[in-house]
């Protein structure tokens, strides 16, 4: 019975002097260590443990940085070698007569101080991709993700354009906590108690995580209607965002020809989970299961309608935390529990002590960051004293704390620049991107969670003007040099023997077409010229 005493128990066992036989076996009593591998159900130490809770959270980002470097090494000779459209190179010989001396590295947070050829920018990126598989594989986890996080800091402080969005900025924050949450020895031994599997920061950590998690849903939300955008006042944003967004798939056709109600139902569902979910992450073990669920289903459906890099699953990812092990030992078969624990399980050493040594003291400073985050958020940091807003400020330029907010202001309508060219001016063919909208008959790709960064700035690009792009003057300058390894970035390549003369650039709205053009006409998008994006250039000839 619930609530007995062990001496209750023993008041009614029957009396053995007046047993005719009594049989006596010397019962199996667990053992210390049992004890601990297993405890009672409902216990307070059940709910409150996070092995394997820490185990898919750092493993899990250790997998997003692979495919972050995957993705980078891949396009890196036409991003950012040295004949590549924004050359690291040439940006840190312009800087340098900016920055100077041992405080440089600072004031510029990047390893391309040390060199910034293209031999070292790829041996950078193929490290990345290295030590992230050693934190996947549980190999000097911690130190592998503090590396993955230095050499990513690295790209992001010197890729310009390419490097300026906020899944960068995340995946850094929330690598450098993995860091600092990860098991720091040589490889994990067998599993031999649980008391000492949580170093002493990783509860602070976990909820630093939880924070992370929280700010980043909360202010997506907020922000959009912090912008006074009647779009997402009026709740009709849905139904232009399927196909005004960067890189839409498949399934956004399809969802942009639902009735309007069901897209304004969708959006108010969508402000419910973004502003009301994330609060619950402050509640117990069960609404934080109700909070898992919530934004974990949102970003699933987001990553099914649109092509946003790896920023869904790290987002998947981060709703890990909110879940505690007396979960996971209910749903996992019992041999990969005993598996994964021995795997995520901190035991002590000399690596153990340095991680304790290192750690609290980078935890204590992304606390007070985070303070005074928020103090910025709530009253634009007018109380904050000058030394912490020049904290605050240091700590912005290596990404250990961010602000977020996406998709503010929503995009009404969806321009797309054609770049065409041609030997005598007359007889225009087009170039063909690799994944953004061009040719009509193509359908929408997935490519996520690789991210085509050039794709990427051409859809930023039409939004603005030729003259406000810089990044696209070069980009067009190489095409018409025959830049092999930018031209690589493209699709197709009508002029692949010798460059064309000239080039222009055409602007075009596009639409979806409806289930009945495409049948007919094979057709997923349908076309409006608009006008000039960039005049007729050509190579200036030398003297």
């Amino acid at each position: 019975m619930a609530g007995e005493s062990y001496a209750d128990k023993g008041a009614r066992l029957p009396d053995l002097e007046k047993t005719d036989k009594t049989i006596l076996e010397v019962a199996d009593m667990p053992t210390g260590a049992d004890m601990a591998l297993e405890p009672q159900a409902g216990s307070e130490e059940s709910c409150e443990s996070f092995v394997l809770c820490r185990f898919f959270v750092v493993r899990g980002i250790a997998f997003i940085f692979m495919v972050a470097f995957f993705s980078l090494y891949i396009q890196i000779d036409g991003l950012f070698c040295t004949h590549g459209i924004l050359p690291i190179a040439s940006l840190m010989e312009s800087v340098s007569g900016i920055f100077s001396g041992a405080g440089k590295f600072f004031d510029f947070p990047t390893l391309f101080w040390l060199s910034a050829s293209d031999t070292f920018l790829k041996g950078i990126c193929a490290a990345g991709l290295v030590f992230s598989a050693m934190a996947m594989a549980g190999i000097f986890c911690g130190p592998s993700l503090f590396l993955c996080w230095l050499f990513y800091l690295s790209f992001l402080t010197a890729g310009a354009d390419f490097m300026s969005f906020q899944w960068d900025i995340l995946l850094l924050e929330a690598g450098m906590l993995a860091a600092l949450w990860a098991p720091w020895t040589m490889a994990s031994p067998p599993l031999r108690s649980r008391s000492g599997s949580d170093g002493p920061a990783s509860r602070i950590v976990l909820w630093l995580l939880r924070w992370l998690l929280f700010r980043l849903m909360f202010m997506s939300g907020m922000c959009k209607l912090m912008s006074g955008d009647e779009a997402w006042w009026g709740l009709t944003a849905l139904a232009c965002h399927y196909e005004t967004q960067p890189l839409p798939t498949p399934l956004a056709w399809a969802l942009n020809g639902l009735p309007l109600w069901f897209q304004q139902v969708s959006c108010l569902i969508m402000f419910v989970i973004e502003i009301g979910s994330p609060f619950l992450i402050f509640g117990n073990a069960f609404t934080r299961r109700i909070a898992f669920g919530a934004l974990a289903g949102l970003q699933v459906l987001i990553l099914l309608s649109g092509n946003y890099t790896f920023f869904n699953l790290l987002s998947i990812v981060l709703c890990f935390a909110l879940i505690d092990d007396s979960l996971w030992q209910r749903v996992l078969p019992a041999s990969l529990k005993t598996t994964l624990e021995s795997a995520a399980v901190v035991t002590g050493g000399s690596w153990q002590k340095c991680q304790n040594v290192m750690v609290l003291p980078l935890v204590s400073i992304i606390c007070l960051a985070n303070a005074c985050m928020l103090s910025l958020h709530i009253g634009g940091g007018q109380y904050l004293p000058l030394p912490l807003r020049e904290f605050i400020s240091s700590v912005h330029k290596l990404r250990l704390v961010n602000g977020y907010g996406l998709f503010a202001v929503m995009t009404r309508k969806r321009e797309e620049i054609i770049l065409e060219g041609s030997n005598d001016g007359k007889e225009w063919l087009a170039y063909e991107f690799a994944f953004k909208p061009g040719d009509l008959k193509r359908p929408p790709p997935v490519v996520a969670p690789l991210q085509p960064r050039l794709d990427w700035q051409m859809w930023f690009a039409a939004l603005g003007k030729f003259e406000d792009n810089a990044w696209f003057s070069s980009f067009v300058q190489r095409i018409l040099e025959g830049d092999r390894d930018v031209t690589a970035l493209l699709a197709t390549n009508p002029f692949a023997g010798k460059p064309p003369m000239y080039l222009r650039a055409q602007s075009y709205q596009y639409h979806f077409t409806d289930a009945g053009e495409l049948f007919s006409t094979g057709s997923w998008w349908k076309r409006t010229y608009l006008g000039e994006y960039m005049p007729v250039v050509t190579v200036r000839q030398q003297p």
